[in-house]
């Protein structure tokens, strides 16, 4: 059986900031999940490799790991579109996100749902 750990970090008790799904397992599982990585933006090498090693692992687990930003220098609207954009049009079981403005980020994505059968590990920061 593998196990499912879900952090949560926020910037108040409501608001999730950064969400990480880590899988710690060996056993195949019948359920795949669909990971999503948002970096600052997708020009950036760094984020591409993050990407990469995400995908790498995903794929390895029967899983997907997609890559969210837009082209061009960080922008912190063009992260939250971003994000909105691939929650529109993927099912994404969990989000990494390379925050640009935290206060920014949180404030624009606080009417985003968390799934109602989640029972996430918090950590304010």
């Amino acid at each position: 059986m593998g196990y499912n750990y879900h952090y949560s970090i926020t910037v108040s008790n409501t608001v999730p900031l950064f969400s990480l799904l880590l899988l710690i397992t060996n056993v195949p599982s019948a359920q795949s999940y669909t990971f999503g990585l948002v970096g600052k933006s997708r020009d950036d090498i760094n984020f591409i490799d993050a990407w990469r090693g995400c995908d790498e692992v995903a794929r390895a687990q029967g899983d997907e790991c997609i890559f969210i930003a837009y082209k061009g220098e960080a922008n912190v609207r063009n992260q939250v579109a971003a994000i909105k954009n691939a929650l529109n049009n993927h099912s994404i079981d969990a989000l990494a996100i390379s925050v640009t403005d935290s206060i920014y980020l949180a404030m624009a994505l606080a009417e985003i749902k968390q799934p109602a059968d989640s029972n996430p590990k918090c950590i304010k920061v």
